[in-house]
């Protein structure tokens, strides 16, 4: 059963978060988008999105940025535990 909390992240009922599609990206690939993202600031969003198709929605991004900053993503974290 998947319960939702305050903060709108999904638990399982071992209280592990549960995977999002853009968690299955390594992080070295997400390094080498972003850096892409970052060194074109006036490109289309669209355009970002034909070129990585892991690209899916904007809001990728900023959760993207927080993985490198961390060294690691929300799954390889939760399944550590």
């Amino acid at each position: 059963m998947v319960k939702m909390t305050d903060d709108s992240e999904k638990y399982n009922d071992e209280n592990q978060l549960e995977p999002r599609p853009e968690d299955n990206v390594s992080l070295q690939r997400k390094k080498t988008i972003i850096q892409y993202i970052e060194e074109r600031p006036t490109f289309k969003f669209s355009t970002f999105q034909h070129r990585f198709v892991e690209l899916k929605h904007r809001n990728y991004v900023p959760r993207w940025k927080e993985d490198i900053a961390r060294g690691f993503n929300r799954l390889a974290k939760s399944l550590e535990n």
